[in-house]
């Protein structure tokens, strides 16, 4: 493992709990 697919990975991991902050947003119905 080089130190540079470790930046990539953090960085995708980053990108997918956004995503994934997203569609759990839009899933789930906003109610308050």
């Amino acid at each position: 493992m080089s130190p540079d697919d470790d930046d990539d990975d953090g960085a995708e991991n980053e990108m997918q709990q956004a995503w994934r902050a997203e569609i759990l947003e839009k899933r789930r119905p906003h109610s308050t």
